[in-house]
């Protein structure tokens, strides 16, 4: 266990707790982990790194200079691999659900393709 020596002029010890308050702060803000997909269309392949935070609508505009496929043409579907389905990215409010409400897996591949 271990004991601090308290002085109530101390401006260290005010430092410290301001310091560790920051920390605390910060801490609980931090978000989700970004998750490494491979991301596959008919026109490229590549490893992009997608948080969980972001929007349905983020993920397609961030990936429309990668594919070449506009954002409003986008299918997105998600490989997990071995006997796991596939997962089509899809929500009717897609400006606001978040891809934390999917199963991403690091290094699972996310294929654009277009719509019909």
């Amino acid at each position: 266990m271990t004991q601090y020596l308290i002085q109530p002029q101390s401006d260290f010890l005010y430092l410290f707790i301001e310091s560790s308050l920051d920390m605390a702060r910060k801490m609980s803000m931090q978000t989700a982990a970004d998750v490494p997909l491979n991301i596959v269309s008919d026109n490229s392949r590549s490893e992009r790194r997608i948080s969980p935070t972001w929007t349905i609508t983020h993920l397609k505009e961030r990936l429309e200079p990668i594919t070449g496929i506009p954002s409003s043409s986008q299918r997105l579907t998600l490989n997990l691999g071995g006997s796991q389905s596939l997962v089509v990215i899809s929500a009717l409010d897609e400006e606001t659900t978040q891809l934390s409400q999917f199963p991403l897996q690091p290094y699972a591949e996310l294929n654009v393709g277009a719509l019909a």
